[in-house]
């Protein structure tokens, strides 16, 4: 069979009814199934118009929108914020760099005729792993390094917003890696030994660290808090801030900035209590690296625009920014007139 073969392809959380489908050429058989897929959901954008000038809207006429969403989910691979696993069929799953002739079924057509087609089902899943891309980045030596400082932070955050009481010394095999996050805090100063010697608290050292950090999560949530509700009419170069029906584009802002996304991120699940609900059982996931993969999610699992208009998103950004601040000024000031009017008929 040299025909083409039929791609159905579902992101997980998909329904199977609502997957991409198309005709590819016969020779894609011979590709890998990343391959295939890069192929299918190109990065070029030319070559991208190319395969939405192809699908079958007659079909399924929501085709383009289901390919909009492949498109940012291979985004997002190629720039390492996700990996991409795959089954075919009944299977479990695959090897991306497996051939796709290898998982090719023949179906019946509909024409009743006994004739078959052939066809690739493939179900792509994204698995985001935060820690890891941090940990590549410019702002980080090693993964250890990320790791350290974000277990450093979660153990002052329980000590000091819920006063958890832990002691000193344990020899307890589940608290191993706690003890080790402690002794690294007491070499940084951030913690010291209670009166008695039983326990462990925040040092002063300690206390200073997490008023300048409070000092900075609340400088970022000033500069930049405004973007998570963000409205882009492009035919128009207009953006506009806080409508409610905006997508957050804060962790793309700050990358444009030069900030740190997983150290912002971070420290805003600190700020807004993230945290909270993991009481319980910190303790034993403070040494899980899965666990701050949640915490730091929408380091990778974003919402992203291209370059251009990121920079257009910033400059109006700015300009918002700089009103709201004038409004303020001259609210205080109206507000200081008043003050001055009531004192002056107060004394009359």
């Amino acid at each position: 069979m040299n025909g083409p073969f039929e791609l159905r392809a579902s992101l997980a959380g998909m329904a199977r009814e609502d997957c991409f489908h198309m005709a590819v050429p016969a020779e894609y058989a011979r590709l890998s199934v990343g391959q295939l897929l890069d192929r299918v959901f190109p990065e070029d954008e030319n070559e991208q118009g190319e395969v939405a000038a192809s699908l079958d809207l007659r079909a399924n006429p929501d085709l383009p929108e289901i390919f909009g969403v492949f498109l940012d989910a291979m985004e997002e691979w190629r720039q390492g914020r996700c990996l991409l696993t795959a089954s075919a069929g009944e299977t479990g799953d695959i090897d991306l760099a497996s051939r796709v002739s290898d998982y090719l079924e023949n179906l019946p057509t509909p024409l009743g005729d006994g004739s078959v087609t052939r066809s690739l089902d493939v179900r792509v899943e994204q698995r985001y792993h935060a820690v890891d891309y941090a940990a590549r980045s410019e702002f980080w030596d090693s993964k250890d390094e990320l790791l350290d400082w974000l277990q450093s932070l979660t153990l002052l955050y329980f000590l000091d917003k819920h006063d958890v009481e832990l002691p000193l010394e344990s020899d307890a095999d589940e608290d191993l890696a706690l003890s080790r996050t402690i002794a690294n805090a007491q070499r940084e100063g951030l913690l010291t030994g209670s009166e008695d010697g039983s326990a462990v608290e925040i040092s002063e050292d300690g206390r200073r660290y997490i008023t300048g950090l409070l000092a900075e999560t609340e400088s970022y949530i000033d500069l930049y808090d405004h973007f998570k509700d963000t409205v882009i009419d492009t035919d128009l170069e207009l953006v506009e801030f806080e409508t409610d029906e905006g997508v957050d584009l804060r962790v793309q802002v700050y990358c444009t900035e030069g900030l740190d996304p997983a150290r912002t991120v971070f420290l805003l699940r600190l700020y807004d209590g993230f945290l909270d609900e993991h009481l319980p059982e910190w303790k034993t996931r403070i040494n899980e690296e899965e666990f701050f993969d949640n915490v730091l999610e929408p380091v990778v699992n974003r919402y992203d625009v291209g370059d251009e208009l990121i920079e257009l998103v910033c400059d109006h950004g700015s300009a918002f920014l700089d009103e709201r601040r004038q409004r303020l000024r001259e609210l205080e000031g109206q507000n200081a007139i008043r003050r001055r009017v009531r004192r002056s008929l107060n004394r009359d």
